[in-house]
């Protein structure tokens, strides 16, 4: 069966859109050429601004109309705020954006038993980080690997942590196995992305930083040359944080970002009574 997938938004979307057509390809699944006839449209939503969200359900009608007869599923932040909306649009698998080998488990459901499939669950009860394939999508050479989810920030314009929970982390031990993976496959450049990867380690034994990340990585696939995403926040995370051997090896600037300096985190975090 043919695939049409696409990510809105940030860095972690793409990472999981490659990486749940590395899950589905484990199934027959193949991607669509211009032309074929397409089985199923992927959509992974965001939802960090209201236009995100816009965009979101454009593509959504826009991929159901051009292929009606496809399955259509959805995952990510949007339909994790709201899932009624995606079903009432054309969604027959909807997700948000917890667990996507359960998505993946989910959309084979759907064909199977030929019945639409709803399945978002609370994301603050979302305690483990879920290892995902690493990879680059199709046609790229620089591959990403996630390495932290969720924030703990409760910034007052951000709905990120309603739609991803709290911090969640990659145990280093999987870290390096698939960095060496990655870079025995023949990729040369690796970013390390995440929805606020300063926080990386928090929540793991030994209170791990993103010093230790990269530092993990490096010893792993020590050719490869490193980026890193989603810096967010000027507490002393991120360029500060990481001695100038490391940093050069991060491909860091010595200061902070400006943008991370207008950030305005809670300092009581206003998270939902469960």
């Amino acid at each position: 069966m043919h695939y049409i997938i696409t990510a809105l938004g940030c860095k972690v979307n793409q990472y999981e859109a490659q990486a749940i057509e590395t899950l589905l390809h484990a199934h027959g699944f193949t991607a669509a050429a211009d032309g074929e006839p397409v089985d199923l449209i992927v959509v992974n939503t965001c939802a960090v601004t209201a236009e995100g969200g816009r965009k979101s359900r454009q593509m959504i009608r826009k991929l159901r109309e051009e292929h009606p007869q496809a399955l259509c599923a959805v995952c990510g932040c949007w339909s994790q705020l709201s899932p009624e909306d995606a079903a009432s649009i054309g969604a027959d698998v909807v997700h948000g954006s917890g667990s996507k080998q359960a998505f993946v488990d989910d959309i084979l459901r759907a064909f199977r038993e030929h019945a639409p499939v709803t399945c978002v669950d609370n994301p603050f009860q979302r305690f483990d980080f879920e290892p995902l394939p690493a990879g680059a999508a199709y046609g790229r050479t620089r591959a990403m690997l996630k390495i932290q989810d969720g924030c703990n920030n409760f910034c007052t314009y951000c709905v990120i942590p309603y739609t991803r929970g709290r911090i969640r982390s990659l145990p280093p031990e999987e870290m390096a196995r698939q960095a060496a993976h990655l870079a025995a496959e023949g990729y040369r450049e690796l970013v390390l992305t995440g929805i606020e990867i300063a926080s990386y380690g928090r929540d793991l034994p030994g209170k791990l930083t993103l010093a230790d990340a990269v530092e993990t990585v490096a010893a792993a696939a020590p050719l490869m040359r490193l980026r890193l995403r989603s810096l967010d926040r000027a507490d002393g995370h991120h360029g500060g944080l990481l001695p100038p051997r490391r940093r050069d090896r991060a491909g860091l600037p010595a200061f902070p970002s400006l943008a991370a300096k207008r950030m305005r985190p809670h300092t009581r975090a206003h998270e939902p009574q469960i």
